[in-house]
């Protein structure tokens, strides 16, 4: 049974090659840029208590939008700071308007958005 079916698309200027990284219960993919591009969307599916943490490269100062267009309305993203598990420094459950992001990257390193139900 599909609960939420996610679209989000992902401005990020200046990437950098990455390497992969993996938590514990939560599923980690890694966002690849076309070769010049600085956007890229993804479409994919998340069901129940799934979540998925897309991993960046960033600099710190980077200029940074996500945007989460979904068909369930409890289905959102936070967005985590580079070595961060836990304390979301965006969170679009509570952002206005909902699930959307824009601003610079807080310091350098694999951030995370993360997407859940």
């Amino acid at each position: 049974m599909r609960l939420g079916e996610i679209y989000f698309a992902l401005v990020l200027f200046l990437v950098l090659p990455c390497i992969s990284l993996a938590i514990e219960g939560i599923k980690s993919e890694r966002v690849q840029f076309p070769e010049g591009e600085t956007k890229v969307s993804i479409s994919a599916q998340i069901v129940g208590d799934e979540t998925v943490d897309y991993l960046l490269k960033v600099k710190e100062g980077q200029e940074l939008r996500v945007s989460l267009k979904t068909g369930n309305g409890a289905n959102y993203f936070n967005i985590l700071a580079p070595n961060e598990d836990y304390i979301a420094f965006f969170n679009g459950s509570l952002s206005d308007p909902l699930n959307e992001y824009s601003g610079k990257v807080p310091a350098s390193g694999d951030l995370k958005i993360r997407v859940y139900l």
